[in-house]
């Protein structure tokens, strides 16, 4: 066929250039007759619509309207192919088009109706393809919030697919509120990811909702919306309280006595104010104090005065020095004879505790009326142990307060309990025991490896970059890697640029200078911390290629936050294989540091800031 012919020969790039090629075949004013046209009128074929852009993967119905023939029907091509093809699109009989999943290059594709009553009749139309046009999305972070009336909140707005981040505007809205009733913004607009400042309204609407919109720029259609609860202002500090420890006690006259005061809510520990009083005494004839002040909880020192005072008591006020509405008060009994001791007892903490085997925690033991200090003697028992199987602690003794330090057994003992008793120096009959429970140490996670990529051609002296990610190394011990191949051994199954890696470092491989056969080579990595945990990628070697293939990538430059992705597409030609593979600065599918891209060309951002190049590689030749 003509046209098919002019066609497969070159690209037609106008529909007068086609006519101008049918012209010079008949030449000029030659009208050629058709058995289903006797009347000798000249065949004409018209497609609508003639010009027309669609996306990729998209369709596109043609009509044709043959005149001046009985027989009406049309045969279609694409690009001189009955039918089309993959790279250009493909047409059916009833002149639905489906544009290809790639953009060709050049972009512009040449369709043609050809008249089945006369082939060498046909009109043409041009259709350029497009890529996809991400969808735009918006996205709020946080989506729902409380704020205390006059507080502020940070929020972010990043809008995906925004390719000249236009980013959004802002606006809040509330059924109990309009305009600064429901607050206000530091900004009306931001770009992509940058945050603006809500401040919440003096007074809490009623509801206490409002609504913050962003409103993507690009796509005025598309919004997200954060929920905000205002609330009143921060509730009052609690209140202050004091208490005194003891709450009474008998005093020989000359002798002291000691006393504290703890103060609940003293934010700024300021502790207490001291006075002494008696109804028979005042000033020093009551007795004298230590220090006038003290901080919350720590001690002071009361002497008892020379006599005895009428009445034999005195109050000891400690007052909040934050609060001097609050006070506590202790009662002292003044005697002329020494009062009997105050009975001796024992307290451990913690009480119980549950500790895996070979740790360590401390524990420490408190001796009320304790005079001397003695403290207090450590045992360790239990009904599943003895001796070290139970466990085993720093000191033997304490002094009252002090901590021991224990350490758990190697091994969990059978029943699982152990007791450490602490028994007073003084009265050996006051002791108290804390309760451990004992639990096997778990095993440390299991490493796992695995290599980026699992499979590659790679053309014959070329080179290719592999990594591997080990999980759970905790050394960061990375990996061996090996070289194999049942038709090949050493140097002949190809060279590798280090024999070990860190996890998820690259080593660069170098194909051999010929196919071996087969044509698999397995490059193996294996721990180095277990070396029973491994895995492998399989490279096939392929002979190189006469230099046709090229590969073009778009877009060639793009501008990205953090969180927003980009699509690119590569084209090959030269190679009836037309796949690629891609690398984000030289690391196959990338990484968390620059960045990573799936095998359908969309790229995803990392954390931080960056210039990072994104790169196709043909799979038909390596080299490209």
């Amino acid at each position: 066929m003509i046209f098919s012919n002019l066609v497969r020969r070159g690209r037609i790039s106008s529909i007068a250039a086609i006519f101008v090629a049918v012209s010079g075949v008949w030449g000029c004013g030659t009208v050629q007759s058709n058995p289903q046209n006797p009347q000798g009128q000249t065949v004409t074929v018209s497609v609508d619509p003639p010009t027309v852009s669609i996306k990729v993967a998209t369709t596109q119905k043609f009509t044709a309207v043959v005149s001046n023939a009985a027989n009406t029907t049309v045969t279609w091509q694409v690009e001189g192919v009955a039918g089309g093809d993959a790279t250009h699109g493909k047409i059916d009989a009833n002149g639905t088009y489906t544009a290809p999943a790639a953009v060709p290059s050049p972009a512009t594709v040449t369709i043609a109706a050809v008249a089945v009553a006369s082939p060498a009749v046909f009109d043409v139309a041009q259709v350029t393809i497009t890529a996809t046009t991400p969808v735009i999305s918006v996205t709020l972070s946080p989506t729902t919030f409380s704020a205390q009336a006059g507080k502020t909140q940070n929020v972010t707005a990043t809008v995906h697919n925004d390719s000249q981040n236009k980013g959004v505007t802002w606006a809040l809205s509330g059924a109990g509120c309009t305009g600064t009733a429901c607050g206000t913004l530091s900004k009306t607009s931001s770009a992509s990811g940058a945050a603006i400042t809500y401040t919440a309204p003096a007074s809490t609407p009623s509801p206490a909702t409002v609504t913050l919109t962003a409103k993507s720029v690009a796509d005025a259609s598309k919004t997200a919306a954060s929920t905000i609860t205002v609330t009143s202002s921060a509730p009052p500090p609690p209140p202050i309280a004091v208490s005194v420890n003891p709450t009474s006690a008998a005093v020989q006259v000359g002798k002291t006595h000691t006393l504290s005061a703890t103060v609940q809510n003293d934010s700024q520990n300021k502790g207490v104010a001291w006075t002494l009083s008696g109804s028979g005494c005042s000033g020093t004839a009551c007795g004298t104090l230590s220090s006038n002040s003290s901080a919350s909880g720590a001690s002071i020192t009361f002497t008892a005065p020379a006599k005895v005072p009428s009445p034999a008591t005195v109050k000891l006020t400690a007052k909040s020095v934050k609060d001097s509405s609050k006070t506590a008060a202790a009662t002292v009994t003044i005697s002329t004879v020494a009062p009997p001791p105050s009975a001796i007892s024992v307290s451990v903490t913690p009480t119980s505790a549950s500790m895996q085997t070979g740790q360590t925690r401390g524990i420490s033991a408190t001796v009320q009326n304790d005079t001397q200090n003695k403290g207090v003697t450590w045992t360790l028992s239990g009904s599943g142990c003895s001796g070290a199987s139970c466990g085993t602690l720093s000191s033997s003794s304490s002094a009252s307060g002090s901590s021991v330090t224990y350490k758990a057994p190697g091994s969990a003992p059978s029943p699982a309990t152990v007791t450490l008793t602490a028994k007073s120096v003084t009265d050996t009959s006051k002791t108290a025991v804390s309760t451990i429970t004992i639990t096997a140490t778990p095993p440390p996670p299991a490493i796992s490896v695995s290599v980026t990529p699992t499979s590659a051609s790679v053309q014959t002296g070329q080179t290719r970059g592999i990594s591997a990610t080990v999980q759970n190394d905790t050394q960061n011990k990375g990996v061996t890697w090996t070289l194999s191949g049942s038709g090949c051994s050493g140097a002949s199954c190809g060279t590798l640029s280090s024999s070990s890696s860190a996890s998820g470092s690259s080593v660069t491989y170098t194909a051999p200078g010929s196919v071996p056969s087969p044509a698999t080579v397995t490059l193996s990595a294996k721990s180095v911390t277990d070396t029973s945990k491994s895995a492998s990628a399989t490279f096939t070697i392929t002979a190189a290629s006469s230099g046709n293939v090229t590969v073009s990538i778009g877009p060639k430059r793009a501008g990205l936050t953090t969180g927003q992705q980009q699509t690119f597409i590569a084209s090959v030609s030269g190679s009836s294989t037309t796949s690629v593979t891609w690398e984000v600065d030289t690391v196959p599918g990338g990484n968390s540091s620059t960045g990573t891209i799936g095998a359908d060309g969309v790229y995803s951002p990392p954390s931080s800031a960056g210039t990072h190049t994104v790169a196709a590689r043909s799979v038909a030749d390596t080299t490209v």
